[in-house]
């Protein structure tokens, strides 16, 4: 039942630890976009 309960909380960390990441991505891509555009 303790490995059970391990690999669940580790499942969720790397799950919440992808949606932050993935958060971040689109956050610095909206972020730069008007930037290349004034530099046009």
């Amino acid at each position: 039942m303790r490995f059970c309960t391990d690999v669940e909380t580790l499942i969720e960390s790397l799950y919440l630890g992808y949606v932050e990441l993935l958060d971040m991505i689109i956050f610095f891509q909206e972020n730069t976009r008007p930037i290349e555009e004034t530099c046009k």
